[in-house]
């Protein structure tokens, strides 16, 4: 018997999810053409959407993908030799250096987690595992 789903009423002014109403081999076509970040992101979305990504063909993991905005300013004031007071750059250096490692714990116990979730079926996809990007 197939499974029925509960429709939420929509309000006045709301659109209509289109996007649900396409079948899953269009959805799939879709997110395969979407980076890996932005294909799993979809999972949020409807139960339906959340077994989609990991049916895609590779993934490609990546530490720069979940970076916080500020690692990449504080590396390029670095990089210019900025601040030039030496006690802050110190502390500029610790604090890139404390965000490195726990950007590295993260990623790895986010991408273990992921490639272990469905069986281990996933590793044997993971096209890219990119554990730094200068």
């Amino acid at each position: 018997m197939p499974r029925l789903r509960r429709v939420r009423p929509r309000t006045a002014g709301e659109e209509a999810d289109r996007l649900s109403a396409l079948p899953e081999e269009l959805n799939r076509l879709i997110l395969s053409k979407l980076g890996t970040r932005a294909a799993l992101s979809t999972a949020v979305l409807a139960r339906r959407w959340a077994r989609i990504p990991r049916e895609l063909p590779a993934f490609d993991f990546r530490v720069r993908d979940i970076l916080p905005p500020e690692y990449d300013r504080t590396v390029a004031l670095r990089a210019r030799n900025l601040p030039r007071d030496k006690a802050l750059a110190r502390t500029l250096d610790g604090l890139v250096a404390s965000c490195e490692l726990g950007t590295m714990k993260a990623f790895v116990d986010g991408v273990t987690g992921f490639l272990e979730a469905d069986g281990g079926r996933a590793r044997r996809r993971a096209k890219t595992l990119a554990s730094w990007t200068g």
